[in-house]
């Protein structure tokens, strides 16, 4: 009897040292993730990084850890690691968006133009209408002096957002390089109506009306 109630009291004994541990373990994840957070709060990336790349261990394989991972490099101008975190946080939820945002920041922020594009149009495959996505590869591409495919980019998101100026003075200089005046012309004239200071709309719809009388 004595024995019975020996094991019992020691499975009970384990039972609580398995919970306690399991206690202290998540408060653990926790308060360095809350003093991660509190640090990038105050603009402390490197100390934002520092705790957090103490939480990595002791989570394994988190697409949550790993994408946080990736933000914080990518502020910190470590692209190679930001990289290489997205990339892992990428592996570990399939069809994520996230990922691919920070890959492409990451890009952008390098001036890398062809790994912008080929991860511009990963996203595309994903959701189409994307935003960021769309007006990267607009933007690449009139700066190749691709200006038809920057065209096409542009028109897809005016179609979609009407009211945003930028991209409607991105697709009216797209169609002066051109040479599509007549079409870039009202697109100035709509972005001036709203915001009469917009020095990129008064310069190209002042080209548009030189061109126009010759």
């Amino acid at each position: 009897m004595r024995t019975l109630l020996k094991n019992k009291t020691l499975q009970s004994l384990w039972g609580l040292l398995i919970a306690a541990s399991i206690s202290c373990a998540e408060p653990s994840v926790s308060e360095l993730w809350a003093k991660s957070l509190a640090a990038e709060t105050d603009g402390d990336y490197v100390h934002a990084l520092e705790n957090h790349n103490k939480i990595l261990p002791l989570v394994g394989k988190s697409y949550l850890a790993s994408l946080r991972a990736g933000w914080l490099y990518y502020r910190n101008e470590d692209y190679s690691r930001a990289l290489s975190f997205y990339e892992r946080a990428a592996g570990q939820s399939s069809g994520a968006l996230a990922p691919l945002y920070g890959a492409l920041n990451c890009h952008v922020a390098e001036q890398h133009a062809a790994k912008t594009v080929k991860v511009a149009k990963a996203i595309l495959v994903i959701d189409e209408l994307n935003y960021t996505a769309n007006s990267q590869l607009a933007a690449v591409y009139y700066q190749e002096d691709k200006f038809s495919l920057a065209a096409a980019y542009y028109r897809k998101l005016n179609r979609l957002y009407p009211e945003d100026l930028a991209v409607a003075s991105g697709l009216a200089w797209s169609y002066i390089e051109q040479g599509e005046a007549r079409q870039a012309a009202p697109l100035f004239k709509q972005i001036l109506m709203v915001s009469p200071d917009y020095a990129y709309a008064e310069r190209g719809l002042n080209i548009c009306d030189s061109i126009s009388k010759r």
